[in-house]
């Protein structure tokens, strides 16, 4: 009554679920990844002289700080909206170091939609967290709001 499945199509039914499984965990690692970059920059190297990162404790405790702190948290100033986001150069060097160990899985793996995967999840995480963070800033900003409201 029922036929067999044909062997082509249970190769590519499970190279199609082995695909959807790579591509799924690649996508959650690398939203926990990128989170813990996250922190983890901001927790060590902006708020200790770490040997070599010194630029990075400068930038955000000095410059950045130095605007947006205790009840002079939004800026009022075209001038200071330059100082809320991360230098030009920083942005590639943490998705660089958020996409090396799919970068390096991917050509173990001799497949790249790790790679893609995370590259696709740290640009968005980036572009987010950088979206938020300009709008934390802003006086009557949504998010402001949103924050004031619920506590």
């Amino acid at each position: 009554m029922y036929s067999e499945i044909p062997e082509n199509q249970k190769t590519h039914s499970t190279d199609s679920m082995n695909t959807l499984l790579l591509v799924s965990v690649s996508i959650l690692t690398s939203l926990i990844l990128d989170s813990f970059i996250e922190w983890a920059t901001h927790r060590f190297p902006m708020h200790h002289k770490l040997p070599g990162m010194k630029f990075f404790f400068w930038h955000h405790v000095t410059v950045h700080h130095s605007h947006f702190s205790g009840s002079n948290y939004h800026h009022h100033d075209s001038k200071v909206r330059g100082e809320i986001l991360f230098p030009f150069w920083v942005p590639p060097l943490l998705i660089g170091t958020a996409t090396a160990p799919y970068a390096l899985a991917s050509f173990l793996l001799e497949n790249w939609r790790p790679f893609y995967c995370s590259l696709g999840v740290a640009l968005c995480y980036y572009i987010a967290f950088e979206g938020f963070h300009q709008l934390m800033h802003l006086p009557d900003s949504p998010v402001v709001r949103f924050i004031r409201e619920s506590n």
